[in-house]
Parts: C-alpha cells; structure tokens; sequence
C-alpha cells in the first residue's frame, strides 16, 4: 500500500500499489499525449533535499514523503520551486 497525506488538509488516503501505479501511468501518458513531460536533474541539490534522518521532521519547511524502500523520508523543496515549475 501507498499512503499520500495531503498538507493543505491533513487527509490521508490509503491506495494499493496497484492503484497508485495505474494513476501514475494514466497521468503520464495524458502528459506524453500533450508532450509536457519534463525530466529535471538536481545533480547539486539546490532544487530540494531529501533525508533519512528523522530530526529533520522538526525543521519549518520539511515535508513527509513517506515511507521509500522500507524508510521513512523527509523533503525540503527550495523555496519559490513550485512558482518556477508552473511557469
């Protein structure tokens, strides 16, 4: 199973594996269709930073990703990151 927490509500939605892989290919194949599908590389990890370590849960900015390969993750996404892609 997929757990996906939404933060502007604080919803959780639990979905199969199977469903959530199905959702993802829809969606990409409707973003290959109208060719909007990007592949950006942060190689320097400036765009965001992703950790392991649980203490990060307890800095402003910091989300849950969930759980990847059996371990909890967090990410920082950079600031304005979200303005920038929708342009």
């Amino acid at each position: 199973d997929v757990r996906v927490g939404t933060s502007a509500t604080r919803v959780a939605l639990t979905v199969s594996g199977a469903e959530a892989a199905t959702v993802a290919a829809t969606r990409r194949a409707r973003l290959e269709k109208r060719r909007q599908l990007q592949l950006v590389l942060d190689l320097d990890h400036t765009l965001l930073e992703c950790t392991t370590d649980a203490r990060a849960a307890a800095v402003r900015g910091v989300e849950a990703l969930g759980d990847v390969a059996g371990r909890p993750h967090w990410v920082r996404l950079r600031p304005g990151l979200a303005a920038f892609f929708e342009r």
